[in-house]
């Protein structure tokens, strides 16, 4: 009710420790969302809020300007529901939304999650319930949540990786950086195992009114490089080098091998934030190296994932820790595939011979972002630093052969013949 309306109220943020002005409120994120053609996702306010405050919000959305709060968003201008589907049910209530523990927060989650199923007001509606990374502690919240699992659609996860600064690294903490995508990967799968543990239960459970509740998604809705130079004075601004884009390309082939078990995900934030897509000063704006990756990864969405695999690579090294230092991920659209590798290794040059099975390369386009080093970064005075650039490929007895130079990461096209 702060950021809605002619008339904002100032509140003080207790956690960025300053003044929240609210001008940047509900309509005007909708509005961007749109803009971007994006789904707006919504987190209630489990710890200081409450039911009622959360369903005042939920029909301030969603209830048509007739109904409930709906006349106030008609008021101020928007006489249409928004249509807001996902909603985080608190976020991060373990720690500073809450200290929580697992079963005061499956409690609370039962009390809002039954009214807002009840409520309705759209036809999809997407309940996320607040994970967390700490042993146990997601299948403790399912157990406890109990007679709520049918109202529960997803739980989220949110992790991030602190590696020195962020161009001013070593090459020790590159490597630590690239190789925590294997305990990355034992995060998912240990929260995939505690949804798995209680879906019997959920699958005998009955409800209030004709719901059909899928299976039970991952969301990761907070993840990314947080470093040590991200400062809360400044909003924990970080400039966002090449080896930020070698992660998040890592990080996506990841996610895109439990597709469809994870929903959704959402690298932290989107502008002038951490693992940030765009950095803007002063009427400036610059793409990061992680922006192109996104970019790049892009034409992933709306196609079938395929299985990829890669059957000899170098291995990454760092004291007692190892890894591939090449990952990829693959999709097929009607007419091509898109095949998307990441090379994290901050010298080592790849040759790669690219097989399609089952399928035959008629034409092939491909572009790969790297630059002289990991530590390069965009910035207003140098915006294309590192951008992306077209790549030779060749077809050679239905084989696609190409060079995957060190810190980089290629995308690659193919029209299926």
């Amino acid at each position: 009710m702060d950021g809605v309306g002619p008339d904002r109220r100032s509140r003080r943020n207790h956690w960025w420790l300053r003044e929240e002005p609210n001008t940047f409120g509900t309509d005007e994120f909708i509005q961007w969302c749109r803009t971007l053609g994006a789904a707006p996702y919504l987190s209630v306010n489990v710890s200081s809020g409450g039911v009622t405050e959360a369903l005042r919000w939920l029909e301030y959305c969603n209830a048509p300007a007739s109904s409930g709060y709906g006349t106030r968003r008609a008021a101020n201008g928007n006489p249409e529901p928004h249509g807001v589907e996902w909603w985080g049910i608190g976020s991060e209530n373990w720690g500073c939304g809450g200290l929580f523990t697992p079963d005061e927060y499956a409690h609370q989650f039962r009390r809002h999650t039954v009214y807002f199923k009840r409520l309705g007001l759209t036809t999809n509606l997407q309940l996320v319930a607040a994970g967390h990374n700490a042993p146990g502690f997601n299948l403790a919240v399912l157990q406890d949540v109990a007679p709520g699992l049918i109202y529960l659609d997803h739980v989220s996860l949110h992790r991030y990786f602190r590696r020195g600064r962020s161009t001013e690294f070593s090459d020790a903490e590159h490597l630590d950086l690239m190789l925590d995508l294997a305990p990355f990967e034992d995060l998912i799968t240990e929260s995939l195992q505690a949804i798995d543990a209680v879906e019997p239960i959920r699958r005998r459970q009955r409800s209030f009114g004709p719901l059909r509740p899928k299976p039970i998604g991952l969301v990761i809705d907070e993840w990314g490089v947080w470093h040590s130079d991200a400062q809360l004075s400044d909003g924990f601004s970080q400039t966002g080098a090449l080896r930020e884009a070698l992660f998040a390309a890592g990080a996506l082939n990841l996610f895109h091998k439990y597709v469809p078990r994870i929903a959704m995900t959402n690298i932290a934030q989107v502008v002038n934030c951490l693992h940030s897509l765009l950095n803007t000063d002063a009427g400036s704006l610059v793409l990061t190296p992680t922006f192109h990756v996104y970019e790049m990864y892009q034409p992933h969405y709306g196609s079938m994932s395929v299985t990829s695999s890669i059957e000899s690579a170098p291995t990454l090294h760092q004291r007692e820790r190892s890894g591939p230092s090449v990952t990829v991920s693959a999709s097929k659209s009607a007419s091509a595939a898109l095949v998307t590798l990441v090379n994290m290794s901050p010298d080592q040059a790849n040759s790669v011979d690219l097989s399609l099975r089952g399928a035959a390369a008629g034409s092939v386009t491909a572009r790969i972002l790297t630059a002289g080093s990991a530590r390069a970064a965009n910035s207003p005075a140098e915006p294309n630093a590192v951008a992306p650039a077209p790549a030779s490929v060749t077809i050679d007895n239905g084989s696609l052969k190409f060079d995957l130079p060190a810190h980089s990461v290629l995308a690659l096209r193919a029209t299926l013949a």
